[in-house]
């Protein structure tokens, strides 16, 4: 807007300009030259000899194609992300936290978890920038899967760099937010920034997603589920499909969870991609969980890769006893950067943003 300003007043100031008269003396007879004509006032007669002009205005045109190329560079940068072709998902770098990406056809965003403990202010200096560099500008939906700083403490920044449709937490977490600290701060931020909250338990769907169907398998739905439940087990543990494939995200449920789901519900936990529980802690996932979900590509949000189990077809070698018996590509963020998953009608294709370790 002010490059339009400065061209119609340079416009104006174009069409006005004129050469600027300058005015000198003619030689007098001390510099050897005829002596000058008088009037017989005694005035010495001067020229006025013009000379191109000291400013001279810009012209409008540079003006405007310097305006329009901004323009178009702005546009360019604000474009929102194409979207996929079908499931997309991305893992995003956060260290020892959580944060992943979903994707569908319909142009919709869920991110699940928006956390880390190895940055201060993660949601400003990795989550945001990330999302930006993606083209998001929205999320239409955000869920936290349970009261864990590293699952949560970015979300403010989130929130306060681009709309966030709905939040969504599991009961627990209201009751940890009722105890007092930081949940119950972060719920007053998001009250204060006018963003909704609503709880999740096994049985919903989370709506407004389009064409994709994200489907809540647990912590169970009835009144008392959560007395006594450890704040890990308690995660919402989400199921997303689309076209056939589906990707399981399960916070950090431990191996009680995992055994309910195998035992109560064996066909809805299968997946092609699983988000591994609790950042892959082999101390805490049971490896006939992941049997149970066969996926092909397991992924584990992590800093610390050193404490995964070993898989027959592991992306990383390690010296943990625990091996999964299954065929499936285990990848981490801390190795790998950003691991983005397309799940297509012809089948899953994983990048990551390391080419190599």
């Amino acid at each position: 807007m002010l490059l339009i300003a400065w061209a119609v007043v340079s416009r104006r100031r174009w069409a006005e300009a004129s050469p600027v008269p300058h005015r000198r003396r003619l030689p007098s007879a001390a510099d050897g030259a005829p002596p000058a004509l008088s009037d017989g006032g005694g005035l010495i007669p001067v020229i006025e000899e013009p000379i191109p002009a000291i400013y001279r205005p810009i012209r409008p045109a540079v003006i405007g194609v310097v305006a329009a190329a901004l323009l178009a560079t702005y546009a360019w940068a604000v474009r929102p992300a194409p979207a996929p072709e079908g499931l997309r998902l991305h893992a995003l770098a956060v260290g020892n936290g959580m944060a992943v990406l979903v994707r569908g056809p319909g142009g919709r965003n869920l991110l699940y978890d928006c956390g880390s403990l190895s940055r201060s202010r993660p949601g400003e200096a990795l989550i945001v920038p990330a999302l930006r560099a993606m083209g998001i500008r929205r999320l239409d939906a955000l869920v936290l899967s349970h009261a864990n700083l590293d699952h949560y403490n970015g979300v403010v920044d989130v929130a306060q760099a681009m709309t966030v449709g709905q939040v969504y937490v599991p009961r627990q977490f209201l009751a940890a937010a009722d105890a007092g600290g930081l949940p119950g701060k972060l719920l007053g931020d998001l009250r204060q920034l006018d963003v909704p909250v609503g709880v999740l338990a096994g049985g919903d769907r989370i709506p407004g997603l389009g064409p994709i169907t994200a489907d809540v398998l647990w912590p169970p739905s009835s009144a008392n589920a959560d007395a006594g439940t450890k704040t890990n087990d308690a995660s919402l543990v989400v199921r997303i499909s689309f076209g056939g494939k589906k990707i399981l995200l399960t916070g950090d449920i431990e191996r009680t969870p995992q055994s309910a789901l195998m035992t109560g519900w064996p066909d809805a936990i299968r997946a092609d991609v699983l988000v591994l529980p609790h950042h892959g802690n082999e101390t805490t996932l049971d490896p006939a969980f992941v049997e149970a979900v066969a996926p092909q590509v397991a992924i584990a949000s992590t800093g610390d890769p050193a404490r995964l189990p070993d898989s027959t077809n592991a992306a990383q070698t390690s010296t943990n006893t625990q091996t999964i018996a299954v065929n499936m590509y285990m990848v981490d963020t801390h190795t790998h950067g950003m691991i983005t998953v397309d799940l297509l009608p012809q089948g899953v294709q994983t990048e990551t943003w390391l080419a190599s370790p």
